[in-house]
């Protein structure tokens, strides 16, 4: 029982980090950046969560976001806020999403930070990507995917 409770409990604290870990806004028609989505942040170092991180090492994530504007840009906001330490983000992409887990690579883009496809975000702290060039469409879902060499660094979902 406490293997189930312990897998459940994995799956539950992977789809919830899908779903808070950023924020994307678009740019509108006058050039101004405007929120199109975003979530709040939990702290993951809670009681029975403690040793999560041990049964993940590297993890590539992946979040559905439905935006509520329109846009030619995107940007990604992150955020380490209960984080301790530092995390390393090696690799950021946005694309139309297709459903599940299926994107249109056609449409995929890849996203940095000051002009580089890693980032470091500090502990306490978030970080904004660069603008990526990218058709936002209302209501259209895109699919945000972060690829994190070691997940034991993760405390913020």
């Amino acid at each position: 029982m406490k293997k189930v409770l312990r897998t459940f409990l994995l799956a539950a604290v992977l789809l919830t980090l899908l779903v808070s870990v950023s924020l994307c806004t678009a740019a509108d028609d006058n050039g101004r950046w405007v929120t199109a989505w975003g979530t709040g942040s939990t702290n993951i170092a809670l009681d029975g969560l403690e040793n999560i991180t041990a049964y993940v090492g590297q993890l590539t994530f992946r979040t559905v976001i439905t935006p509520t504007a329109s846009g030619s840009m995107i940007r990604i906001r992150l955020s380490n806020y209960f984080g301790t330490e530092p995390m390393d983000i090696e690799t950021c992409t946005v694309a139309k999403s297709l459903g599940g887990s299926r994107i249109d690579e056609d449409s995929l883009r890849f996203v940095t930070f000051s002009g580089y496809p890693k980032v470091t975000i500090p502990a306490n702290g978030e970080v904004m990507s660069d603008p990526v060039s990218f058709n936002v469409v209302a209501q259209e879902d895109i699919a945000m995917s972060c690829y994190l060499k070691n997940f034991a660094d993760v405390k913020t979902m």
